[in-house]
This record gives C-alpha cells, structure tokens and sequence, in this order.
C-alpha cells in the first residue's frame, strides 16, 4: 500500500461512494466528497425514473470513480498519460458493471420499480402482497406472456406488443362482470365503462384471476372487427398471480403519486 493508505481503507474507498477522498485526505475534501454522494443517493430515489434521478445516478458513478483514481494517484503517477486513460476506462467499466447497474436492477426486481403512466412517473412497491388485492386497488402487471416471444403476441388477428400494465382492479375472482353499451356491472353495481370493452356479454373471473382493464396505443392496417379487438383486449384484461407485479406507493418521498 502507497504511504498513508491501508488495504482496508481502500476496499471501503471502493465499496462507498465518496468515501476513497476521505481515506486519502485532506479530510474537508473528503466529507464534501461523501456529502455530495449522498445528496446524489437522495435526488436518484427521490426523482427515480425522471430525467434528473437518471442524471444523478450517473453523477453519482463518476464522483465515485473520481474519487477512485485520486485514492490509485500514487500508483498511477509513472504511468502515461494513454495508461492512465485505460485504466480510468476499466475503473469506470468495473464499477458500473459490477456494482452500480446490478444494484439498480435489483431495486427495481424486488424493492420499488418506476412505470411512465401518461407522462409521469409512477413508483411501484415490489413488496405488497399482490394476493390480497381487491375491487379498486391499483395493480401493476405483465401484458403478453402467454406464450415464448417476449416482443408481442397475436390473438384474432390483433398483435399486442408485451410490456407492463397498470390500472385499478375490475373484479376479483368469483366476480360477475357484465357488459352493456353504456356501463360496466360487476356483481350488479354499475361502473364507468373503460375504452374499447365489449357492449355485450357476461364474464365470470377465474380462481386466482383479477380483471383489470387494459389501456393501449392502437394502430390499425387492414380489416380488423371491433368484435375481435374487444375479445383480445377482455383476455388481456384477465390477469394471473404470475403477472402480478406490485402496488404504487400513496406517497413517493414528499409527492403524492397521480395514478390516473
């Protein structure tokens, strides 16, 4: 190790953001350094989806990296001016790779996932027990994986590309759904009809199924009935347990969230 520096000194430089400035002083430095990081933490929850949490994500890396290569600078001052280059690459590359997108990916697999819903940006609580939703909870859930493409799938004729849906739930199971030109019944209590459900029928929900209607951006080429849109757009609308996402937060840091 370079004077001043101890091994474990630098695993924590690399492990905490900010934190090799510390290490290697001078200590004012070093507590801007961490403060800064912080701040940068803070803005990316605070604002996760939208263009500055991204911003401060990024920022964050290279502060940390920075950081990094002033802690290394006894080890890189022989080296050329290319060398050095190089090994800023690789120190950038190593900590994004390794740390930085992995962490992300897993708060967004199993903590809190953002959606864009019309412009703004809902979060999503990965944590809430799906099993209990009931008739106008808000849900998040997978659309189009019935069968192995994960791009789209195709029913009637209507190609509907996979992603991720959000909405109020409908109907549990054992719900009647009823369909009439100008309302939605379920169990006999009428309400609002949502775009492109059907004018007629009647559905029981499945065990283990909720219904909640979809919304899409619709395009069309050639001949397609209303009847057949209606119908993929109804199967869409039955969800399962595996689709099942997670549950937006009522409030995300001070914001309230605008779920419709």
């Amino acid at each position: 190790m370079p004077t001043g520096l101890s091994f474990r000194g630098v695993i924590c430089g690399l492990l905490v953001p900010g934190l090799a400035v510390w290490v290697r002083g001078p200590r004012i430095w070093g507590r801007l350094a961490v403060s800064l990081c912080a701040v940068l933490v803070f803005v990316f929850l605070a604002f996760l989806g939208y263009t500055v949490g991204n911003l401060a994500f990024g920022l964050l890396l290279s502060v940390h990296v920075t950081g990094l290569l002033y802690l290394c600078g006894p080890w890189l001052e022989a080296k050329t001016v290319g060398s050095r280059f190089w090994w800023s690459l690789g120190l950038l590359f190593v900590l994004a790779a390794l740390f930085y997108l992995p962490a992300r990916s897993f708060l967004q697999d199993h903590l809190f996932m953002p959606l864009r819903v019309r412009g703004h940006v809902v979060v999503v609580s990965k944590l809430a027990s799906m099993a209990t939703a009931k008739r106008g909870d808000w849900v998040a859930y997978t659309v189009g994986r019935w069968d192995s493409r994960e791009a789209y799938f195709e029913h009637n004729g209507v190609v509907v590309q996979a992603g991720y849906g959000f909405g109020p739930v409908i109907g549990v199971a054992g719900d009647r759904v009823r369909f009439a030109p100008d309302s939605v019944e379920v169990n006999g209590v009428a309400l609002p009809r949502r775009p492109l459900m059907p004018s007629s029928g009647e559905v029981v929900v499945p065990e283990k199924h909720w219904l909640v209607w979809p919304e899409f951006d619709t395009s069309g080429h050639g001949f397609i009935a209303q009847e057949q849109i209606e119908a993929t757009l109804l199967r869409t609308a039955t969800i399962t347990a595996d689709q099942m996402v997670g549950r937006p937060f009522k409030h995300w840091f001070w914001r309230r969230q605008n779920l419709s």
